[in-house]
């Protein structure tokens, strides 16, 4: 065949098909070796884009379609009454990004990755054409396994897998628990390397994070509603006012503990108490409170819906260290981190231990503005952060 009639077919049964043709059935059909007819491919391609045409030749992997040149779609659409197709979910984009990038990829494990249920999702996935089926994994309850298609590579302007930007592996896999931070935008990806770059981690400080003593349902008969005697200050979160602890609360039942064992009750040190559960009306994931060693008695409790954090044995935290410790963890930069590494809107112990922390004499810095300014509003902890550390 002479090189006008290859190209010629080609165009033909491109456009005959209008769905991605595997190059090795085109080589078959017109008995010409992959270099001829890749070639002639790529040389239509290139025509079709320098005079303007209205159609194009898009490569998808090993497979070539010819589809509207993308600058008509709006035109193409109101001259055929086509509707535009409704715009992904960030859910939806959260989970093809998922599967895209560790397929083959089960439903269970973009769940464990988002921390949520992704049925429907994966459902919509499949419904779009953007990914399909890939055969059973080879375990207990065979789970279905998904790949993307075709149309996947086609929608994001793909020729094959391997144009799929750089996973910044480093900046998005925790080195300490492997798990995965879904990022939406250049500068949440910024943020969590300026935050994963701080050198140190609570168990540096030889701190400590725990969760509060007390389920309250569990001990009824012990709790007290005034003072008597026996009976310990039993804090809980509504305690934590502006950065500080306030107690008792006017007006609040069983504000006290009868500590029946040892269990019960802790030593009164310099700690910082946190929410386990944030409030809707609280701006920040981590709602933060100071409770100095002079503000309470030698011995009191906490409520099992707070974390605090204390220093390991008889031990203390300087009082400009732990005002240091709040202003950052009340800041900005942390609450985003949180959020991006966080699987629950629950704050466990465990992944407070894990937080990144600036060194001691930065946070000493910190804690000094702050008791200096006695300002203690989210706000004010962001502007002192950025000030001394460079980030948020």
């Amino acid at each position: 065949m002479e090189f006008q009639d290859i190209k010629s077919t080609i165009e033909g049964i491109l456009f005959a098909s209008g769905e991605p043709v595997p190059l090795a059935r085109l080589c078959q059909v017109l008995e010409q070796d992959k270099n001829t007819v890749e070639g002639i491919l790529h040389a239509l391609a290139d025509e079709y884009a320098f005079q303007r045409r209205g159609m194009r030749i898009l490569q998808l992997g090993d497979r070539y379609q010819m589809c509207s040149a993308p600058e008509y779609a709006d035109l193409i659409r109101q001259a055929l009454d086509l509707r535009k197709p409704p715009q992904l979910s960030l859910a939806a984009l959260e989970s093809l990004a998922i599967i895209a990038y560790f397929q083959p990829a089960t439903k269970g494990v973009v769940e464990q990755i988002r921390g949520v249920d992704s049925s429907y999702t994966v459902n919509l996935l499949v419904e779009r054409g953007l990914i399909q089926e890939a055969g059973r994994l080879n375990a207990p309850g065979r789970p279905v396994l998904f790949r993307t298609t075709d149309h996947f590579l086609r929608c994001f302007g793909l020729k094959t897998l391997d144009d799929l930007p750089p996973l910044p592996y480093d900046a998005v896999v925790s080195s300490e628990d492997a798990s995965l931070c879904l990022v939406h935008s250049g500068e949440e990806l910024a943020a969590l390397v300026r935050m994963r770059d701080l050198p140190c981690r609570f168990s540096t400080f030889g701190l400590r994070v725990r969760t509060g003593l007390v389920l309250e349902s569990r001990y009824p008969e012990l709790l007290r509603d005034a003072p008597v005697d026996g009976a310990v200050p039993l804090l809980h979160p509504r305690c934590l006012k502006d950065g500080m602890v306030q107690f008792p609360l006017p007006g609040v039942r069983r504000q006290y503990i009868i500590p029946r064992t040892a269990a019960l009750s802790q030593p009164g040190k310099n700690i910082l108490l946190m929410k386990r559960v944030p409030a809707k009306s609280d701006k920040r994931r981590l709602t933060c409170a100071v409770l100095l060693k002079n503000t309470v008695p030698a011995h009191f409790s906490t409520s099992n819906k707070l974390n605090y954090i204390d220093a390991e044995g008889d031990e203390q935290m300087d009082p400009g260290f732990l005002f240091g410790l709040f202003g950052f963890l009340s800041s900005a930069p942390v609450d985003a981190y949180i959020r991006l590494t966080s699987k629950s809107g629950q704050l466990n112990a465990k992944e407070l231990a894990r937080l990144p922390l600036p060194d001691a004499e930065h946070l000493r810095q910190i804690g000094g503005r702050l008791m200096a300014m006695r300002s203690y509003k989210p706000d004010y902890c962001d502007k002192v952060v950025h000030e001394i550390l460079g980030i948020g």
